[in-house]
C-alpha cells in the first residue's frame, strides 16, 4: 500500500473520481514503496499565480503528476468541456494536458530552487486521468500511452504507473538516475514535511455546526414519508432532531392555514419554541408553550380558578402536575367556547403520555384523540424517569386509534464522540451519528467543589482565547444541587453569567452571557458546548437519566465533571458498554 500524504480525502474534495483513484493508489499492494501525496499546491506557478496537482508519486524512479478528470470529456474549437454525473457543465480553455504539464514544470522549478541543477537529474513526468469515460482520441498534443481510461479499470493500478515510467524514461534519455531513500525522504519533507499549524477551536466548532446543520435538514424527510398518516408516533433518542421535527410540522401545517396546537412539558422549551413562533411570524396560527402553561392560560379563563388556586396551595407538587392542573383545565374547558385546534403536536411526549396529562386534550382537538390530527415526538430510551409520566399501556390504547409510529434512528445532533461517551456514561443506546469527526469529550476528576471551579475557569478561559464566544457554552448541573449552582455563579472568567429562565430564554442566543441551568429543565434544548459538571453519582435509573439528557444536549464539544471517587465505577461502565456492544453485535 502506498503512503498516502494526508491519509484521507478531506470532506471538501467533491469528485467521485478523485475518491475512486485515491482508494485504487492507496489499495494496490504494488506500490508500496510510493509516496502519494494528494491535491498537491503550488504556490510558485510559472503561468498561474497558484496550480494545484491532483495527486503526485514520489518513488526511487522518480516523481509522477497525475491529473484527474472524471465524467464525459469533450474539445470544440479549443474549448474543453467536462460534464459530471449531474449534468453540470465545467468549460476550459486549458486543456487538462497543458493543465498537468504546465505544474510538472513548475514543480520542477520549484525542486530546481531548493536543491540546485540535481533537480534536473529526477525523473518527473505526468499522466492524465479519464476513469469514466473511453479516451481514443489521438492528437500531437499528446501521448496515449499516459492516458489512464475506462478500459484500465480492471488492472491494478500499478500496471498503469509502470506504463508511465516507460514512457518517460525513454523519453527522458539515460541522464537520469533513480532515487536514494534518503534523497526520497528528503523531498518528501519539501514537497509536503510534518509541521502542525492549529486549527482554532472555534473553526472546528463551526465546521462540525454545518455538517450537523445539513443531517438535521435531511431529517425533515421522515415528515415527508409520513405524510399521508393523521396520528403518529414519532421515536428516537436524544439527538435525532425531534423538537426540530416537530416545529417543522407545526410550521407545514400553518402554511396549509390549520390552526395548530404544539406543547411541550419544560417550560424553558415551551418559551423558546413560543419565540420561535413569533420570529417566524405565525403566533396567529400556532399556540406554543408547555402543557401546563397552557392547561393555566385555560384554567384562569374559567370560574374555578379560584378555587384551583386554593388547592394549589395545599397540594404535592407532584400531584399538581399530574392531577389538579388536568383537573381543573378539564372543568374549566366544558364552560368555555374555545374554538379547538385542528392539530395537536407533542414534543416530549415520554413525560406527557399518560392518561392523567394527556387525555384532556382531547377536549380542545376537533375530531378528539380517536379521530382528529395528531404528532406525538418522544424519546424512545428512559428520558421519563425524570418526572416518571410515560404509561406504555396508555400509548398502546392510542395506538388503537389507529396512530402509526415511525422511528428517528440517525443522530443529527452529536458528533460520534459525544454519542458514544453518553452511551458509555448513561447506558442507553445512542443512535447512529453521520458526524464521525468531532473534538474528544474532556473528563475533569474533582475531589472537591473548589477543585472543580478551578478546573472549569482553566478551561473556559482556555476555549475563550482560542475564539469560542461564552454564549456557545451552557453549564448543565444535576437538579436540586445548590451548592455546585452557587459554585458556578460565582466563577470569575471574564463574562456574564445568568441563570437560564423563562424571562430570559427568548435573549439565550446572545455570544456575551454564558448561561447555566439544571440537566431537567434544559431538556429539549442544546448548545455547541455544554460543560456537565457536578455528577457524584454514575448508578441508578434516576442518574443514568440525568446523564444521558445532560451529555446529549451537546452538538461539538462536550465536557464531564465527575467526581474522583467515581473512577472505578466509570471503568466498569466502560466494560458494560463493551459487552452490551458485542451483544448487538452477535445478534
Amino acid at each position: 500500500m502506498a503512503l498516502m500524504i494526508p491519509s484521507y480525502i478531506h470532506k471538501d474534495v467533491k469528485s467521485t473520481a478523485e475518491k475512486r483513484i485515491f482508494e485504487l493508489i492507496q489499495n494496490d499492494s504494488r506500490l508500496s514503496d510510493v509516496r502519494c501525496f494528494h491535491s498537491l499546491g503550488i504556490a510558485r506557478h510559472y503561468q498561474k499565480k497558484r496550480g494545484e496537482v491532483d495527486f503526485v508519486l514520489l518513488d526511487k524512479w522518480g516523481i509522477i503528476c497525475l491529473e484527474i478528470k472524471g465524467g464525459r470529456v469533450n474539445r470544440q474549437k479549443g474549448i474543453w468541456t467536462f460534464t459530471d454525473r449531474y449534468g453540470r457543465e465545467n468549460k476550459k480553455r486549458e486543456g487538462p494536458f497543458e493543465q498537468v504539464s504546465s505544474s510538472m514544470f513548475s514543480l520542477i522549478e520549484d525542486l530546481k530552487k531548493k536543491i540546485g541543477d540535481s533537480a534536473y537529474k529526477i525523473r518527473i513526468g505526468y499522466g492524465l486521468v479519464f476513469p469514466d469515460v473511453h479516451f481514443k482520441e489521438e492528437s500531437p498534443e499528446w501521448e496515449n500511452q499516459v492516458i489512464y481510461d475506462l478500459a484500465d479499470i480492471v488492472y491494478p493500478f500499478s500496471k498503469y504507473v509502470n506504463r508511465i515510467k516507460e514512457y518517460w524514461s525513454k523519453k527522458l534519455g539515460n541522464n537520469k538516475h533513480d532515487l536514494s531513500e534518503d534523497y526520497i525522504n528528503s523531498l518528501m519533507l519539501y514537497i509536503r514535511g510534518d509541521f502542525e499549524i492549529v486549527e482554532p477551536l472555534w473553526k472546528k466548532v463551526e465546521d462540525t455546526e454545518e455538517d450537523i446543520i445539513k443531517l438535521t435538514k435531511n431529517q425533515y424527510k421522515a415528515l415527508d414519508r409520513m405524510v399521508s398518516n393523521q396520528r403518529i408516533f414519532f421515536k428516537g433518542p436524544a439527538g435525532t432532531g425531534k423538537t426540530l421535527l416537530a416545529f417543522e410540522q407545526a410550521k407545514r401545517l400553518a402554511l396549509m392555514h390549520k390552526k395548530v396546537l404544539l406543547l411541550c412539558f419544560n417550560v424553558l422549551l415551551g418559551k423558546k419554541l413560543e419565540n420561535e413562533t413569533q420570529k417566524n411570524g405565525m403566533e396567529e396560527l400556532i399556540r406554543t408553550c408547555s402543557i401546563h402553561k397552557y392547561y393555566n392560560d385555560i384554567i384562569e379563563q374559567g370560574k374555578y380558578f379560584k378555587d384551583f388556586l386554593s388547592e394549589k396551595s395545599t397540594i404535592d407538587s407532584k400531584l399538581l402536575f399530574s392531577k389538579l392542573y388536568p383537573k381543573y383545565f378539564v372543568q374549566s374547558i366544558k364552560d368555555l367556547n374555545i374554538e379547538k385546534f385542528d392539530s395537536l403536536i407533542i414534543d416530549e411526549g415520554q413525560d406527557i403520555l399518560c392518561e392523567d396529562i394527556f387525555q384532556p386534550l382531547d377536549f380542545v382537538l376537533k375530531g378528539g384523540l380517536k379521530q382528529g390530527q395528531w404528532y406525538v415526538f418522544y424519546d424512545s430510551n428512559n428520558q421519563g424517569e425524570l418526572y416518571h409520566n410515560y404509561n406504555d399501556d396508555y400509548v398502546k390504547k392510542l395506538k388503537e386509534f389507529g396512530a402509526t409510529e415511525y422511528c428517528l434512528d440517525i443522530n443529527c445532533r452529536n458528533t460520534r464522540p459525544i454519542a458514544l461517551q453518553t452511551a458509555v456514561v448513561s447506558g442507553f443506546k445512542m443512535a447512529e451519528t453521520l458526524v464521525d469527526q468531532g473534538e474528544k469529550v474532556i473528563y475533569f476528576w474533582y475531589k472537591d467543589l473548589k477543585e472543580q471551579s478551578e478546573q472549569i475557569v482553566h478551561f473556559l478561559k482556555k476555549i475563550f482565547k482560542e475564539g469560542i464566544k461564552p454564549g456557545d457554552v451552557t453549564i448543565l448541573y444535576p437538579g436540586g444541587n445548590t451548592e455546585v449552582r452557587e459554585s458556578i455563579l460565582e466563577l470569575g472568567i471574564g463574562c456574564s453569567i445568568e441563570e437560564l429562565t423563562a424571562e430570559n430564554v427568548a435573549h439565550s442566543d446572545s455570544k456575551t452571557v454564558l448561561y447555566i441551568c439544571s440537566v431537567q429543565a434544559y431538556k429539549g434544548i442544546e448548545n455547541k458546548i455544554i460543560i456537565l459538571i457536578g455528577i457524584d453519582k454514575v448508578e441508578g435509573s434516576w442518574i443514568n437519566t440525568v446523564n444521558y439528557v445532560g451529555m446529549s444536549r451537546a452538538r461539538e464539544l462536550l465536557c464531564v465533571s465527575i467526581n474522583a471517587s467515581l473512577k472505578e465505577n466509570y471503568n466498569k461502565k466502560i466494560i458494560g458498554y463493551l459487552e452490551l456492544s458485542e451483544t448487538y453485535r452477535n445478534k
